[in-house]
């Protein structure tokens, strides 16, 4: 059975990390990592805002949600390979879905 406390725990740890590595570009870039966490309905999400010279960056660069004990990977606008830091952190590979790709791929991948 899926330690969910425990993969709130995983995603919440590794998300911070990532902010923190693009906290120390802030001073030169002026976009800043959000982090934003929902653990009443389990929505995680890291997420960048700010301006890069005359151009405004806002959006999304990593999110998570948990759904009936399982981790769901729903977006990576990132080349980082968190999948295997979860797996890494205890997160179970059976209990991660990639949600981003469609439902037929999913279960063929299992």
């Amino acid at each position: 059975m899926a330690d969910v406390n425990q993969y709130r725990a995983s995603i919440e740890t590794l998300l911070k990390q990532y902010a923190e590595l693009g906290t120390s570009a802030t001073d030169s870039t002026g976009v800043e990592p959000q982090l934003i966490f929902d653990r009443e309905r389990d929505h995680y999400l890291l997420n960048y805002v700010g301006w890069q010279q005359e151009q405004y960056i806002c959006g999304p660069a990593i999110q998570f949600d948990i759904k009936n004990g399982k981790v769901w990977f729903q977006y990576n606008a990132t080349e980082l390979d968190v999948i295997d830091e979860l797996i890494a952190m205890g997160v179970a590979k059976q209990d991660i879905i990639i949600g981003f790709h469609p439902p037929y791929w999913r279960t063929s991948m299992v």
